[in-house]
């Protein structure tokens, strides 16, 4: 991704222990992604913009069974310049809490709180040459 980005004109910058894991700036746009540790023995909810959960645990039958959840505070992050939120690779499902008895499956649509979620790492390059930044 890195290269491909590079060979595109952008500078990719990787942070550690920080609110994002990469900044992407291309003239005077800057993008911060955050790569979140999904597969898909993962189910990620949504409960609101600010607070994400990821399951690990495994599909038994029609049913997901959690063995361990991770919380996401968002805050920080939602301040920072263009944020965009990527799976590292596509988890099990991508659950939307609507309010406390509604939720919905977004994981085709990827449509939340007006926030730019892209499926997988791969997906950054193609969503950036469609955002039609001088590629």
């Amino acid at each position: 991704m890195k290269d491909q980005l590079q060979a595109l004109g952008y500078h990719v910058k990787r942070k550690y222990f920080g609110t994002y894991t990469y900044q992407i700036t291309k003239d005077n746009l800057t993008y911060h992604v955050l790569v979140l540790p999904t597969s898909r023995s993962h189910l990620v909810t949504i409960n609101s913009k600010y607070i994400w959960n990821i399951k690990s645990g495994a599909i038994q039958g029609a049913r997901f069974v959690t063995r361990s959840v991770k919380t996401i505070k968002m805050n920080e992050f939602l301040k920072l310049q263009n944020p965009i939120v990527v799976f590292k690779n596509s988890p099990y499902k991508i659950l939307k809490y609507i309010n406390e008895s509604e939720v919905v499956d977004i994981t085709t649509s990827l449509d939340a709180h007006d926030l730019t979620i892209l499926p997988t790492k791969q997906s950054i390059v193609p969503w950036l040459k469609s955002q039609g930044t001088n590629c």
